[in-house]
């Protein structure tokens, strides 16, 4: 987790290499209110990344078993995971099943599927990145996530106007070439006060995002990255309800997979 911080509404800072194809970036805002931002590019043309989005349980009960994002990032071999879908119901417990709400897609599995009142992030087998409305053409999603809604199309703001919270976001550029994947630590007042989807929306955008859409946000929003000799490391700091600062066991992952660098 980082402590060092740049300097307050100073922007993003310049895009750091964190693996082959991946780079990372950090903002600390203080205005609207405070934020510490973290954002991820990750380039689709880069033959050594590719995604993989948390499992089916097979036959047990409801669509996935409930896990920790850094025991989700080593069980799976991956370099970084991110918190995506919402889901329900609250478990305190990791292996506790849960039931994804809109489309989950986990290598071509299709164990749940889109809801009418959500959009979605599809990952098709070519790497090819698409923010999908609700009820539209989720048919060729490899790896797929229900999101919220869209708050950027082709650069337009359409977010909703909703209080500030932890927040996850993706958004597409509008070459294809990247994905970016936003977080934002909230619930905690005078350190990280949350984003708005409007906040998020400009964000994206400023990031180099065309489109974007809006993930599960609050206690469940968690970055983690693989570290070669501590396994997992957890870069924001979520909101637990209990105990801030640690994971909650969650239901909806993205994993990304990429080489180390030299």
């Amino acid at each position: 987790m980082f402590e060092s911080w740049p300097a307050p509404d100073s922007g993003f800072t310049a895009w750091e290499p964190m693996f082959q194809g991946i780079d990372y970036s950090r903002a600390n805002f203080a205005t609207p209110r405070p934020m510490k931002c973290h954002a991820v590019r990750i380039d689709l043309r880069n033959p050594g990344v590719s995604f993989f989005v948390k499992p089916s349980n097979g036959d047990r009960p409801l669509d996935t078993d409930s896990q920790f994002p850094s025991d989700f990032l080593r069980k799976y071999h991956l370099q970084l995971a991110v918190s995506s879908s919402a889901f329900f119901p609250f478990v305190k417990w990791p292996g506790l099943p849960v039931s994804i709400m809109g489309l989950s897609v986990s290598d071509g599995d299709r164990y749940a599927k889109a809801v009418d009142n959500l959009d979605s992030l599809v990952i098709t087998g070519t790497k090819e990145v698409r923010i999908v409305p609700a009820r539209g053409d989720t048919h060729d999603a490899w790896n797929g996530m229900g999101g919220n809604l869209t708050i950027l199309r082709n650069g337009i703001d359409r977010a909703e106007a909703l209080p500030a919270e932890a927040a996850s976001a993706a958004g597409v550029s509008a070459d294809g070439r990247y994905l970016y994947w936003l977080m934002v630590d909230g619930r905690q007042p005078g350190w990280s006060e949350g984003a708005t989807p409007g906040d998020s929306a400009r964000m994206l955008k400023s990031l180099g995002a065309s489109d974007a859409i809006n993930f599960d946000g609050g206690s469940v929003v968690t970055l983690v990255r693989e570290r070669r000799w501590f396994g997992a490391t957890v870069l924001n700091r979520p909101c637990h309800p209990y105990l801030t600062g640690f994971e909650r066991p969650i239901g909806g992952l993205l994993g990304i997979r990429a080489a180390r660098l030299p």
